[in-house]
Order: structure tokens, then C-alpha cells, then sequence
């Protein structure tokens, strides 16, 4: 839970500053930083085998603040709270699969879906997304 902004014509802003968030906080696809927010994620591990775990977790968002909008990674305002009284924002499921393939290399893969809530509905485009990455890492 971080804070929002309580009065939007008062020059003081109480919105949260991580100051240096890392870039995808609450998942890979970096949609939400980590300003004006209440996150709830329960989440899942399944090791199927020695060398395979699946993770599979569901983030649901909030605003904090109604009179604050939701903010990029960076902190920088993307969608205002002016044109909406909504709270939640929307939530996401994921899955992450990661292979130990051998002692060396690992492959990593996850998909996402963000489902708009109506906040995003009622402030602007609020079109849902989908997100896939996959990639190899070599330790040595």
C-alpha cells in the first residue's frame, strides 16, 4: 500500500515516491509503478520436478487515493483522477514457468493479462493487455 495525493489543488503532493523503483514492480510488463496503490497478490509455486517451478500469482489494484491517478514506474502521472471516482484499477493474472535445463542455463517464460477495472473504463481508453516474454540465462 503506498499513498496518494489527498487534495489535488494543494501544492503539497503526498503521493508515494520510491525515489528508485525498480522497473517492473509488480510484474514484467511494467504497466503500474509503485505510487498511489493498494496491491493484493496471492500467489502459487509448483515444483514439478527438481529443475521446473511454476509460478502463478494474481495482482489485484486499488487506488489509495481517489483523488489521485495511477502513475508509470518512473512517477510520472499517466492517467488522471479527475475524470473518475472508481477505486480499483483492474488486476492481473500471471504465470511464470522457469526450466533449470542444466547447471548453467536456465529458460524463463510468462504471460500476463491485465483486465481493466473501472477506473481505466471511465478515465480514458481502458482496453485490456497481454503480455508475453520469454528469455535464456547462462550463469558461469
Amino acid at each position: 500500500m503506498t499513498s496518494g495525493d489527498k487534495d489535488p489543488n494543494n501544492p503539497d503532493l503526498q503521493t508515494f515516491n520510491p525515489l528508485f523503483p525498480k522497473g517492473a514492480y509488480f510484474s514484467e510488463n511494467g504497466l503500474i509503478g509503485p505510487a498511489n496503490f493498494i496491491d493484493v497478490n496471492p500467489s502459487v509455486v509448483f515444483h514439478f520436478l527438481k529443475n521446473l517451478t511454476v509460478t502463478a500469482n494474481w495482482d489485484f489494484f486499488w487506488r489509495e487515493s481517489t483523488r489521485d491517478g495511477i502513475y508509470n514506474n518512473a512517477v510520472v502521472l499517466v492517467r488522471s483522477g479527475k475524470s473518475s471516482s472508481a477505486r480499483y484499477v483492474g488486476s492481473e493474472p500471471q504465470v511464470q514457468c522457469e526450466w533449470n535445463v542444466q547447471r548453467h542455463v536456465s529458460l524463463v517464460a510468462i504471460y500476463a493479462h491485465f483486465l481493466a477495472g473501472p477506473f481505466l473504463r471511465e478515465s480514458g481508453p481502458g482496453d485490456d493487455v497481454d503480455y508475453f516474454t520469454t528469455w535464456v540465462t547462462y550463469k558461469f
